[in-house]
């Protein structure tokens, strides 16, 4: 099993820089102020976005997480429900998951990507595939976290996302691709800077290797 080091500390940050931070500065010379500022300007502006797209598309029964303006919604529910999220200190256990899955711009309605056809397998890790941002961790881990005996808000869904669940969700950009273009292998630009984006996703199968 490969400990995803996700830091649960650094992704309850503002940003995930927070943790790097040092005084008001960042090691590398970025001022952390005005970073933050720019994250707060940008999620203050897309969080009614969503807020409207989330009550016109979404059920009554969607998941919402204030802390980082994500919206859920449970599409059909989990054909098994005996996976355990595991967590090692500050760290959970990543799964593998296979997926299938759809990103679209959520401005826009453009698809730009589409792995509906053809379940693709990666670890629920950042360093594993370019999707897994800190809005898909958030997605499938659980709602509350509880570290050192305090509970935590994280994830959406009360137990995280089970094998044989669809489900769709949206997230504003600063905790997608933030600030940054994502490009395919032709170098077009597919999600331009500070898109707040929708997936779907069927989960096929959740394991730890």
């Amino acid at each position: 099993m490969k400990n995803f080091r996700l830091l649960i500390i650094a992704l309850l940050g503002v940003i995930s820089i927070t943790s790097c931070m040092k005084n008001d500065t960042i090691d590398d010379g970025w001022d952390y102020a005005k970073e933050k500022a720019r994250y707060d300007s940008t999620m203050n502006k897309q969080k009614p976005i969503l807020a409207a797209y989330a009550a016109e598309n979404y059920s009554d029964n969607r998941y919402f997480n204030d802390s980082v303006g994500m919206y859920l919604d449970i599409l059909t529910p989990a054909t098994d429900e005996s996976y355990e999220y595991v967590l090692q200190g500050s760290s959970f256990i990543s799964p593998q998951i296979t997926v299938k899955y759809k990103g679209k711009l959520l401005l826009t309605g453009e698809v730009f990507e589409d792995a509906t056809g053809t379940a693709q397998q990666f670890y629920l890790n950042p360093n594993s595939n370019i999707n897994v941002t800190q809005a898909w961790i958030r997605a499938f881990l659980p709602r509350n976290v509880t570290i050192n005996g305090t509970d935590i808000l994280y994830g959406l869904v009360p137990n995280g996302i089970k094998k044989g669940t669809k489900f769709k969700f949206i997230a504003p950009s600063p905790i997608v691709y933030d600030n940054r273009e994502r490009k395919d292998g032709s170098g077009k630009v597919i999600v331009p800077k500070d898109s707040p984006v929708e997936y779907e996703v069927e989960v096929i199968d959740i394991k730890n290797i």
